[in-house]
């Protein structure tokens, strides 16, 4: 496994003193060795079962589900207590400072069933954390929509347009 998981501490970027009164110690996930771009990292798992309307889960994610196999279907993985390590990744908000999205999550079909995998946005090095935008997707944590897909294909266009240029720099300057 490319991962391990951290303990994390008060002023820590992700740390959260509500969840440290409920659950106590808190954690991270980390790369433990160099991740590559658009690697998948782990699989999200745990209890798949169909969405409830209210749950005391600390580790709860909606899984979407093709609305062509049956409208209005709607599953969620708890993963508090049969979860792996994915369970720990943190996630950023409009108010974190100084740390960026670095992974995604998404649904695929594997050998007929659904699986939520992690998968890297870009190059993540050895000892960094595994970073995600719960927001990300709006209703859920899994990519769900044309519109988020096409974005990612243009911004990984992007990137490979700005090595490309930089590339071109440094034969420049030989």
């Amino acid at each position: 496994c490319s991962t391990q998981v951290r303990e994390i501490f008060e002023g820590h970027w992700a740390w959260c003193s509500s969840l440290s009164k409920q659950v106590g110690k808190q954690y991270e996930l980390i790369a433990r060795e160099d991740i590559s771009e658009e690697e998948v990292i782990c699989e999200y798992t745990g209890v798949v079962r169909r969405l409830e309307p209210v749950s005391s889960s600390k580790y709860l994610a909606q899984l979407y589900f093709p609305a062509e196999l049956e409208p209005g279907f709607k599953l969620e993985i708890d993963a508090e207590n049969y979860g792996n390590e994915a369970r720990f990744i943190n996630s950023v908000t409009k108010e974190t400072i100084g740390v960026k999205q670095n992974a995604s999550m998404s649904t695929v079909w594997c050998r007929g069933k659904l699986r939520v995998v992690v998968y890297s946005l870009r190059d993540i090095p050895r000892g960094d954390a595994i970073v995600v935008d719960y927001d990300e997707h709006k209703t859920s944590y899994f990519e769900t929509s044309q519109e988020n897909r096409k974005r990612r294909e243009e911004e990984k266009a992007e990137r490979g347009r700005k090595r490309e240029r930089e590339k071109e720099k440094e034969k420049e300057k030989e």
